[in-house]
């Protein structure tokens, strides 16, 4: 307060207080019409329990409240009668409140705020319609009074409170006498609900919303659209604060994934997406950025953009992985950022874990290098396909055909999208349930010139076969719920099986598709094959030794090279979480410091020697974590294996290896939760929202994403993925 000269609104004698708005159907019989006696006037009215305010009004505008007023909930003072203090308040203002209201007995001053001057009570002001009545000393509350029993404000919201706690049933039946009302709580749902279901701002300001959220609860002030603008920004900050106190006490490293989209508004943004496994081993993925990026995004813009990004999360000394494209100012960004976090030392094994190439990216591109040598095999099903769309009579005539051929595949064929190679699989997938019916339209119809000859529906078999591996792959690695980074080798290495198999007839347009794609594969697998084998050493159903068996079958000549670099990286890595101090196991790292401890000195025990030989042995035995892991026979794969749940339950075992397969693991294979962030954002801003600002859109996105985390559990089952996984490897496509 400024001063003792400053008016203040001050609530009566506190121990008698009822209520505040937010509970006031908490005791429905409290509701009930009963008898006010005041000494001025001898009428009866209702009470209703409202809310006390302390208002700052100093002539010095100065405040601690931003101007809007302290709002103090007396239900939650608890009057402590033996001392005639609340404990929460301000002892200053219990002394005002004490003083002004001493002789206070008239019930009205429940609900009317006194303003107190000089420590002279002069107005009363409502609670319920902010009308100020005189009210010196001395002049009695018959106004007081008066008003209460005509304020429309008061007598509607009575009306509404006795309604809802005498009629209003709870599912089960039972009258809802615990129910309770708190603006800031409904206020905070009506923020996540625009968030979460990407609602627009206005939505709050038309008049269907507002007249339904009046008919439900006429006391709840439906914010303007600034307001909820306002608001979502607001629950953005908040809990952008409590994420970063939970990345902060992860205890592991942190993967990203990135990608860039362009808006309708012609403006470059760029999304980042945090994955790491908790602590109770679960798989989390969190959008933690989404910002515009200035023109030209070339390698150091981008650079900028990350580093500004792990710095304002503070996971600059945690970072462990990226995954994105394989777009040359990505390659740029990585290798300044590489060369930075070892430099500093805050990456392991030199950082060369750090860069992955997006799985689902480079699937894409070995698939489109196959598909240009072969647009000849697919062209006539696909004018056959735009043909039967074209009309409807032709559409009449292609069902009846379909009908009189008994076909009952409810899947119409359906057009491509040229740059989009599963929809082409799609497309000849279903085009060869209707063989029948083309060739049957070929006779009947004699504009039809697109008819497929025997020989491109063999063809268009065979593509359909080869790229459906690319698309059980695609599948499996765009997964958000469970590992992928353990799958991305697997899948990999059956697309290698697949692309060597040679097919009986030798048909040219399938061997030149071969031929494309596996110049595009052995590409990415020579710059990828190192890093994509790692997490495979960590999953116990293979280890290294699964690495060497299929080395030495499929590169007899190279396959020592090869395997000696994936094993050199493992103990790199391995070495490196040693020297960090990563082993949990407490009592090892004891019983090593306790030995150390007892070593005497050459000076006094001419056995020392022997003492610091036994203590080195202590050491290197604590050192062969990887090696006992190693020497273990992989345990046999099974249909429900679950590798998060294996790991949390050897980390006792295992500690270090257990927290660098924690880190590994969740290592997204394919940058698809970025991208996902994209469907969001273009239904966020679209041509009727194309004026967000920047700082919205992502308040809006992040929000709407860490809302899904908290409502979603990431439960799956492993069932389908083992299937894939478990499955014989490709050696003949049938």
């Amino acid at each position: 307060m400024a001063g003792t000269s400053s008016p203040l609104v001050l609530p009566p004698d506190h121990s008698a207080l009822t209520p505040s708005p937010r509970r006031h159907n908490e005791n429905p019989q409290s509701l009930d019409p009963t008898p006010l006696p005041s000494q001025d006037d001898p009428c009866e009215i209702p009470t209703l329990a409202t809310e006390y305010r302390v208002v700052d009004r100093s002539p010095t505008g100065t405040s601690t409240n931003d101007g809007f007023d302290e709002h103090i909930d007396m239900c939650d003072v608890e009057a402590d009668n033996s001392h005639g203090q609340s404990e929460g308040i301000n002892p200053s203002i219990q002394a005002a409140i004490d003083r002004a209201t001493k002789n206070f007995r008239s019930a009205c001053w429940k609900e009317f705020e006194p303003i107190i001057e000089d420590g002279v009570v002069v107005q009363g002001r409502c609670k319920h319609c902010d009308i100020l009545m005189a009210a010196k000393r001395g002049a009695g509350t018959s106004s007081l009074l008066t008003h209460l029993r005509r304020c429309k404000k008061r007598s509607r919201a009575l009306r509404i409170v006795q309604d809802l706690s005498s009629t209003l049933r709870s599912p089960c039946g039972t009258s809802l006498k615990d129910w309770s009302y708190d603006p800031d709580v409904s206020r905070s749902l009506l923020m996540r609900m625009i968030s979460l279901h990407e609602i627009p701002f206005l939505f709050t300001e038309y008049d269907g919303f507002r007249s339904f959220v009046a008919s439900l609860n006429p006391l709840f002030k439906v914010p303007c659209r600034t307001t909820v603008r306002n608001g979502c920004i607001k629950a953005f900050h908040e809990k952008k604060v409590a994420l970063k106190e939970t990345l902060k006490n992860a205890g592991c490293r942190f993967s990203l994934t990135t990608d860039m989209w362009t808006s309708n508004q012609t403006l470059g943004y760029i999304v980042v997406t945090c994955h790491f496994i908790d602590m109770d081993w679960r798989l989390q993925k969190r959008i933690i950025k989404f910002i515009d990026v200035k023109t030209p995004h070339t390698g150091n813009e981008l650079l900028n953009n990350i580093q500004n990004c792990i710095q304002d999360w503070s996971i600059e000394d945690k970072l462990f992985a990226i995954t994105l494209d394989n777009a040359a100012a990505n390659g740029t960004m990585m290798d300044l950022l590489k060369h930075n976090l070892v430099d500093k030392k805050l990456i392991p094994a030199e950082g060369k874990l750090l860069h992955h190439r997006c799985a689902g990216h480079v699937i894409n591109l070995i698939v489109k290098d196959g598909l240009k040598v072969v647009e000849s095999v697919v062209e006539n099903i696909r004018e056959s396909v735009k043909y039967i769309r074209s009309s409807q009579s032709r559409k009449q005539m292609f069902n009846e055909i379909i009908a009189a051929e008994g076909i009952t595949c409810k899947k119409k064929p359906g057009l491509d999208i040229t740059t989009r190679w599963n929809s082409t699989l799609l497309m000849l997938k279903t085009a060869l349930k209707y063989k029948v019916a083309f060739e049957k339209l070929k006779s009947e119809d004699q504009k039809y010139t697109y008819a497929p000859s025997e020989e491109e529906w063999e063809k268009a078999e065979i593509l359909c076969r080869l790229l459906k591996v690319f698309k059980d792959a695609t599948d499996v690695i765009s997964g958000t719920k469970y590992p992928t980074s353990n799958l991305y080798f697997h899948l990999m290495w059956k697309i290698k099986l697949a692309l060597q198999q040679e097919y009986s007839g030798k048909i040219a347009e399938i061997v030149t598709v071969l031929e494309a794609m596996r110049s595009k594969f052995n590409k990415y697998w020579n710059k990828s094959y190192i890093v994509l084998c790692v997490p495979v050493v960590f999953d116990p159903r293979f280890k290294l030794k699964f690495i060497d068996f299929l080395f030495k079958e499929s590169f007899p000549k190279k396959a020592k090279q090869r395997f000696e670099r994936v094993e050199s990286l493992v103990r790199q890595l391995f070495q490196s979480y040693s020297s960090q101090g990563k082993e949990s196991n407490a009592a090892e790292q004891g019983a090593a410091q306790s030995a150390e401890q007892a070593v005497p000195s050459m000076k006094n025990d001419p056995w020392a020697v022997w003492d610091r030989q036994l203590s080195s042995d202590l050491q290197s035995q604590m050192t062969t974590e990887l090696d006992r892991y190693l020497e273990e026979n992989p345990i046999p794969r099974s249909q429900e294996f679950d590798i998060l749940k294996w790991w949390m339950g050897n980390a006792t075992k295992y500690p270090i290896l257990a927290c660098i397969a924690r880190d590994l693991l969740a290592i997204p294979a394919s940058s698809v939760a970025a991208e996902s962030a994209f469907s969001t954002s273009e239904r966020i801003i679209s041509d009727f929202r194309s004026s967000l600002t920047p700082e919205a859109v992502e308040a809006l996105i992040c929000t709407q994403d860490w809302y899904r985390a908290e409502g979603k559990s990431t439960e799956f089952s492993m069932a389908s993925i083992n299937d894939f996984i478990m499955g014989e490897m490709v050696t003949e496509l049938q």
